[in-house]
């Protein structure tokens, strides 16, 4: 895979992220597209050694500053 592929799946997870927004749901880190999209992205790390963990996180909606847990 490559950054084209990790974009377009960013933008997917953004788009269901502000959606699910616009209908009033509040995200937080408890909640399942989080941890989703985390595991995903550590999945994209190890495919990928050029993979930012970091940048694909904001990317996809999720704040830089939250605290990211290991699961």
């Amino acid at each position: 895979m490559n950054r084209k592929h990790f974009k377009a799946i960013a933008e997917v997870i953004k788009s269901m992220k502000e959606e699910k927004e616009k209908q009033g749901d509040l995200w937080n880190d408890t909640d399942e597209l989080f941890y989703l999209t985390l595991e995903l992205a550590k999945t994209f790390e190890e495919i990928n050694a050029n993979f930012d963990l970091d940048k694909f996180m904001v990317a996809c909606g999720f704040e830089k500053n939250k605290e990211v847990v290991n699961i």
